[in-house]
């Protein structure tokens, strides 16, 4: 019996109350993410606002050729537009696998999977009738400029990235700059400007930031109980915040409900020693996850603190665990050795 309880001892924490027993795992955690991003940066775009030719048009073009995917394509976004949804899709679907790569297939799917989106949203809100009152400009989205891609990983780069993107201001150009180093927030569709404004009201409502009150305007109080819905709405809402949706639920519970639909974990051994990995599903919910560690003061009891350099203001770790002490004031002997630089050379200007 000893001997099962010193091997316990060497994996867990067992604590005991009047009312329940939890096991704090001391086994070494970190979250996992390579993440793509464009090498030309990333621009703003205005809604697609390609017409949309009549039904006789595209069926005219499919009597010449059954398989041209345009045609077909254009006719996914008549039913579409009819409201027949199950047609569109089941038009557009053997259209993805093989011709996703011709511009109006890839329309056409885009515009198919925002109207399932957009269904299923008004299940899981139904006191929504019509999406946000947005100023033109911030209905536009963020793409990248070309199809060339490098892989990035924006958690090692950036220790404190939730809180670089939580200090940004709240300018469409700050949300193109953020994407053009470290990707977009949602993978596989460019978001919407106000995906980013969203979000981030977020991040700066869980550290109690100020939100500017137009971004507070457009939020819609939520309706639904998360204590009685039922568990496939759950998984609904879930999928839905995952993708950018969910602004009008407070803060604390979207970032909780990002991170429990949002994560993959797993078990790895590749450095040595066991580590439990955390894999998100997309860079919102990374950020997201580091909100939230932060939040519960996970790092502090661990003896790691968030500092930010006095020359680049670039946050960075210090403390137990990490190259940098508590009372490091640079992220880098480079930003070390400019800021003397600097001191010295406006020294001798006052001199």
């Amino acid at each position: 019996m000893s001997d099962c309880v010193r091997e316990q001892d060497k994996f867990s924490t067992v604590v005991r109350d009047t009312h329940e027993i939890r096991v704090t795992m001391q086994i070494h955690t970190q979250v996992s993410l390579d993440w793509s991003r464009c090498l030309d940066g990333y621009e703003i775009a205005p809604p697609d606002g390609d017409p949309l030719e009549p039904v006789q048009v595209y069926e005219a073009m499919l009597q010449r050729d059954p398989q041209d995917a345009s045609a077909l394509a254009g006719l996914a976004r008549c039913c579409l537009k009819r409201g027949d949804l199950a047609r569109a899709e089941q038009i557009i679907r053997p259209l993805v696998l093989k011709r996703l790569q011709n511009p109006a297939v890839k329309r056409a799917f885009r515009d198919v999977r925002n109207a399932r989106w957009a269904k299923l949203e008004q299940q899981v809100y139904p006191e929504r009738t019509s999406p946000p009152a947005l100023p033109d400009e911030w209905t536009h989205s963020l793409r990248p400029r070309t199809t060339s891609v490098t892989a990035t990983r924006p958690l090692d780069h950036n220790a404190g990235l939730f809180r670089r993107f939580a200090d940004l201001a709240f300018e469409p150009n700050c949300y193109r700059k953020f994407s053009d180093e470290c990707g977009l927030l949602i993978d596989a569709y460019a978001p919407t400007l106000w995906a980013y404004a969203s979000f981030h009201a977020c991040v700066r409502g869980a550290l109690g930031l100020h939100v500017p009150t137009w971004v507070l305007e457009q939020f819609n109080p939520s309706s639904i109980d998360l204590t009685t819905a039922s568990e496939a709405m759950i998984v609904a809402l879930g999928n839905l915040v995952v993708l950018g949706s969910g602004d009008n639920l407070p803060s604390l519970t979207r970032l909780k409900i990002l991170i429990e639909h949002g994560c993959i974990t797993g078990v790895s051994t590749t450095s040595g020693r066991l580590e439990i990995v955390i894999r998100p599903r997309n860079l919102m919910v990374a950020i997201a996850l580091q909100t939230i560690r932060h939040c519960s003061g996970e790092q502090e009891r661990t003896g790691v603190q968030l500092l930010q350099c006095a020359h680049c203001h670039k946050h960075f770790h210090a403390g137990t665990g990490t190259p940098k002490r508590t009372r490091a004031k640079f992220c880098s002997p480079k930003c070390g050795y400019e800021a003397r630089y600097a001191k010295k050379k406006l020294e001798r200007r006052e001199g």
